[in-house]
C-alpha cells in the first residue's frame, strides 16, 4: 500500500513562529505535523452520503439550537452505524448554523430513526415538551471524490 504526505497546520496561540503575520499585528503560532495516509478512491458501488442542514436564527434561538446540539443531538448520533465525523457550524454574525453529517452510505442513513428518538427522550427527560425548529433547508449530497 502506497502512503501519501500531507501537512496538517494547526493554529496554537499567540506569537510569532515560522513567519504567520496577522493584519492586526498579532501573530498566530503555527504548529507543523506530518501525517501519512493511504490513498482513497470513493468506489462505485459505495457512495458517502453528505446531509448538509441550514438554520437561520438570531439571539435567544441561536443559542437554544446550540444547546440542543451539545446536549441532545452529539449524545444522540454519537456512535450510530454509519455516521463519519459530523460537524456543527455557526456564524454568529449573520444568524445561521449548520449541521454536516457524512454517511457511509446512503443505507447508512437508516440510523437516524434511532438518533430522533434518542433525542426526544432526552428532551423529554429535561422537560422540553416544545419540539425543536426544523432547518430552513436540508439538502443531501453524493460524494464523488476525496482525499
Amino acid at each position: 500500500m502506497r502512503t501519501g504526505l500531507a501537512m496538517h497546520l494547526e493554529l496554537v496561540g499567540e506569537g510569532l513562529r515560522y513567519g504567520v503575520p496577522s493584519t492586526r499585528g498579532i501573530a498566530k503560532t503555527v504548529a507543523v505535523k506530518p501525517l501519512l495516509f493511504p490513498p482513497t478512491a470513493v468506489e462505485e458501488d459505495r457512495k458517502m452520503i453528505v446531509t448538509i442542514a441550514t438554520l437561520e436564527e438570531s439571539g435567544a434561538q441561536l443559542e437554544e439550537g446550540i444547546r440542543h446540539v451539545r446536549e441532545e443531538v452529539v449524545p444522540s448520533i454519537r456512535g450510530a452505524t454509519g455516521v463519519h465525523p459530523a460537524y456543527w457550524l455557526v456564524d454568529r454574525g449573520a444568524g445561521k448554523r449548520l449541521s454536516v453529517t457524512i454517511w457511509d452510505d446512503p443505507d447508512a442513513a437508516a440510523a437516524m430513526p434511532g438518533v430522533m428518538a434518542s433525542i426526544k427522550r432526552l428532551r423529554e427527560e429535561a422537560g422540553r415538551t416544545k419540539p425543536q425548529r426544523s432547518p430552513n433547508r436540508s439538502e443531501r449530497f453524493e460524494v464523488f471524490a476525496k482525499i
